[in-house]
């Protein structure tokens, strides 16, 4: 418990410094934020047209006695902390990696992955039920200073064709639809959207407020 608050604690305090204090409350505290869930038939995932920059990474999945020995490092503290959070509960991460640092990460749950996969707090909230060749992708994130340059489609789209290559059939995830790079992102690469969850967030938890059919997101 005192790991997952310092982690939080720490998260917040970077995520103040870049965006200011106001803009952070609202992301942590809120109670409507509309969430779309998506999904992506991982069949019609086919090679990516790299950038230059793109090329000179590479992609790889985290491992926990790498991460803990300093073999590649986090240029933020808070996705240090939540690494090695998320490979305790049995989650993959896959990173993309320049130099020796670790420049974005995304994560993803499956049934091969978790015994009981219903301990991603995210798949009851959402409505999501995972088939045995199914996959979540969440938490993705990428480094401020490498931001831009179409490099978050391009990351997740590696992602995406890297899960593909493991033999996983479908991919779920969500965004919020006020998070418009976000929102982008999924649409560029041709996610399906299924339909939408209005979510609350106190300090006594995150909550499905209620579900609807999708709207035209402008």
């Amino acid at each position: 418990m005192f790991k997952s608050l310092r982690t939080r604690l720490l998260q917040f305090h970077e995520e103040v410094v870049e965006s200011g204090f106001a803009k952070t409350l609202s992301k942590v505290f809120y109670t409507h934020r509309v969430a779309t869930v998506v999904q992506m038939d991982l069949s019609d995932v086919g090679d990516l047209s790299l950038s230059d920059g793109t090329k000179k990474t590479s992609i790889v999945e985290l491992q926990k006695v790498g991460l803990q020995k300093g073999e590649l490092s986090f240029l933020t503290k808070s996705r240090f902390l939540k690494a090695l959070t998320y490979l305790d509960k049995g989650y993959t991460g896959l990173v993309l990696v320049k130099n020796i640092h670790m420049i974005a990460d995304l994560w993803f749950v499956s049934k091969r992955s978790v015994e009981n996969v219903c301990v991603h707090p995210d798949l009851e909230l959402l409505g999501v039920t995972l088939e045995d060749t199914d996959v979540y992708m969440f938490d993705m994130y990428l480094e401020p200073r490498e931001r831009g340059r179409n490099a978050s489609t391009e990351f997740m789209g590696s992602c995406l064709l890297e899960l593909k290559q493991r033999g996983y059939k479908k991919a779920y995830g969500y965004y919020f639809n006020d998070n418009i790079p976000a929102l982008w992102v999924h649409r560029l690469l041709n996610w399906k959207e299924l339909y939408q969850v209005v979510m609350q967030r106190t300090i006594f938890g995150r909550k499905a407020v209620r579900r609807a059919n999708i709207e035209p997101v402008k």
